[in-house]
């Protein structure tokens, strides 16, 4: 495990996942036990959701489940409350529980001396996981591993410590253009009326809502390449504490800047664990030193920017909902999904946002059925319809972030 090199745990939940997903493919798809996990977890997260919709067998696989997913939500509908959250995605419970084992197997051996030294010399857990590895034995030479490691890794060679392995980089970095395109069009955008914007946002393939979220993450990406190249600007350290996801996004999107932040990023890191490398001295058993270093690590301001964007449309709409054009304009529409429909009824004391998600999921519950329907031998002489890529279009209305609040299109460019 050790002697492979690199940071083992995230080589756990890589394997967790394709372990699952080839079980899932080949055998537990048709088990009632998994379908009743499925349904029960409101389907899978957007992460894992837009890993198995780039699979070549993704339109045999997914419309069964989200039939399931439907059912559910359109039982969740007629709460006056928000949506409800369902449990934890399936695939991300068999990726925790591999990285908890692997966490627990190293903390089994940690006293051996080759262990250590394999730790020392051969081994690059990642800091996220090596917190995690703390959590389970909170011993200082587990940290010192990391930190001897780390001190030495500058600009891009900095980045795979600070963030870990991303098996979900590489799927969203098909759909940052397309992002970058609707943020192209933001200057005409913003000169419209707050009516005519609200009526925008919801005449699109996705929910408006969660399209803002992408937008605004994007954005705010793009804004700190502009800082990179303004040399009479200074950022703030709180305007570069990226997490894991979004530092892989602006790799992807600008290596340059991704270097410049994990720079500007190192001394303030390499602080925060000196200060835990005391602690865990001072305490061996390290649960205050590990609470105290949860602390100090600053939120996400790309996430905080996603979060502001989906309030404030929210917001929009609710102001923009007693007007005739705007109910036209969602009714005639896409909808919003299964999070942001029934938060804008809540917000706004309307009925109109549930009632047209529910006659969107009826309409894709019979889509997907129809998909499943004509799959079969013995339907092969029909006709084949748009139908048959409902499975395509669920996750806008089921999981928005899976294309990062863009339709289905943008994934397929």
């Amino acid at each position: 495990m050790l002697a492979e090199g690199g940071c083992p745990m995230c080589r756990s939940r890589r394997e967790s996942y394709r372990q699952w997903m080839r079980a899932y493919v080949n055998e537990t798809n048709a088990d009632s036990e998994v379908m009743a996990g499925v349904r029960a977890a409101r389907g899978f997260c957007a992460d894992h959701l837009r890993l198995f919709i780039a699979r070549t067998d993704a339109a045999f696989m997914l419309p069964g489940a989200f039939i399931e997913v439907v059912t559910a939500r359109l039982q969740d509908l007629p709460g006056d409350g928000g949506p409800a959250p369902g449990h934890s995605c399936l695939i991300c419970q068999s990726e925790r529980r591999a990285v908890a084992d692997t966490a627990q197997i190293i903390a089994t051996v940690i006293e051996d001396a080759q262990v250590q030294q394999a730790l020392a010399d051969q081994t690059t857990v990642c800091l996220p996981h090596t917190i995690e590895l703390l959590r389970v034995t909170p011993r200082p030479e587990v940290l010192r591993a990391f930190t001897d490691r780390f001190e030495k890794a500058t600009g891009t060679a900095a980045l795979t410590p600070m963030t870990g392995d991303d098996p979900h980089a590489d799927a969203r970095a098909k759909l940052l253009p397309a992002l970058f395109d609707v943020d192209d069009e933001g200057p005409q955008a913003v000169r419209e009326s707050a009516l005519q914007q609200a009526i925008d946002a919801v005449g699109g393939d996705s929910c408006g809502a969660c399209q803002a979220r992408g937008v605004a993450a994007v954005r705010y990406l793009r804004w700190l390449a502009e800082a990179r190249q303004d040399l009479d600007r200074s950022l703030d350290p709180v305007e570069t504490a990226l997490c894991a996801p979004h530092l892989h996004d602006l790799s992807t999107v600008d290596p340059l800047t991704a270097s410049w932040i994990a720079d500007l990023e190192h001394p303030t890191i390499s602080t925060r664990l000196e200060r835990l490398m005391t602690a865990l001295g001072e305490r061996r058993r390290g649960t205050g030193a590990l609470d105290q270093y949860d602390g100090q690590v600053r939120p996400c301001p790309a996430c905080r920017s996603a979060d502001i964007a989906d309030e404030r449309r929210i917001d929009l709409f609710a102001a923009a909902l007693p007007d005739p054009a705007f109910r036209q304009a969602l009714a005639a529409g896409h909808g919003l999904c299964v999070v942001h429909g029934p938060a804008l009824a809540s917000r706004a004391e309307d009925a109109l946002p549930r009632e047209v998600l529910r006659a969107r999921l009826q309409l894709l519950g019979w889509e997907l059925a129809e998909t499943r329907r004509k799959g079969e031998w013995w339907t092969r002489h029909e006709r084949q319809g748009r139908e048959m890529g409902a499975w395509r279009r669920a996750p806008t209305l089921l999981a928005g972030d899976t294309y990062l609040g863009l339709g289905p299109e943008a994934f397929r460019r």
